[in-house]
């Protein structure tokens, strides 16, 4: 908790002291705006003042591109459990894939590379009819994970994934939205719920509506507390590029 505190500390830093020097700069040098302001008597800055403020302004942003990664990272790692004894990554990768065999609404399987897994949980998958309009939507969150034996830490990448659709027998009545976020989480809960003549394996049901319930902290806790039993450090990342990422 301490440390997702320390981290929203240095986000407000992040805005606030450019801000400052931006505004100290001003006092020195003068406005830094065109046409300056009604009444204003003093001088206009120089080219190479505002140059100046300019280059502090853009050196800020890159280097924040390289610690703010970093820090969230950070915030949001998950140590090793008390006296967990580390083992290897393939036995590691071992038990990440046994968890198929389990009822859970997870789906594990290996990635692009040899030491990456995805877990992928479709926690919402609906198709209804209303008002002579189908419908549908489907809802997945995955984890990318890269397992790094070296240092015994296992990088994961969040993604969320939103399909929304509706098609109509009027022309242009077809809709499709498709949104996918990239980062990292803290805290996401959320409920909704769908009302029309539910269809399940392409037939109509009695049902009359849906409802799911999204848990971060459910669907992710479980993987974490297997990585860190296993004696490795569960570390979120924005990107698996290290000098960004961590």
């Amino acid at each position: 908790m301490m440390r997702i505190l320390w981290f929203f500390g240095y986000v407000a830093g992040m805005i606030v002291v450019p801000v400052i020097v931006i505004g100290i700069a001003q006092i020195f040098i003068g406005p830094l705006q065109w046409p300056p302001p009604h009444g204003h008597t003093g001088r206009l800055p120089t080219s190479s003042e505002v140059t100046a403020v300019g280059l502090f302004t853009g050196a800020w942003v890159v280097a924040q591109l390289f610690v703010f990664g970093r820090m969230a990272s950070w915030a949001s790692t998950v140590g090793p459990g008390p006296g967990a004894a580390p083992v290897s990554a393939t036995q590691l990768a071992s038990r990440l894939l046994a968890l198929n065999s389990l009822r859970a609404p997870w789906q594990v399987g290996t990635g692009r590379r040899p030491d990456e897994l995805v877990v992928d949980w479709r926690y919402a998958d609906a198709t209804w009819l209303d008002s002579m309009r189908a419908h549908g939507l489907r809802r997945t969150f995955r984890l990318a994970l890269r397992l790094d034996e070296r240092n015994r830490v296992v990088r994961a990448i969040e993604r969320h994934a939103e399909l929304d659709w509706s098609a109509g027998v009027t022309l242009g009545a077809a809709t499709l939205r498709w949104q996918t976020t990239y980062g990292i989480n803290f805290h996401q809960h959320q409920h909704e719920g769908v009302f029309g003549l539910q269809i399940r394996n392409g037939q109509p049901t009695l049902d009359l509506s849906y409802a799911y319930t999204f848990s971060l902290k459910e669907l992710k806790n479980p993987i974490i507390d297997l990585v860190t039993d296993a004696g490795w450090q569960f570390r979120p990342v924005i990107t698996f590029f290290r000098p960004v990422g961590g």
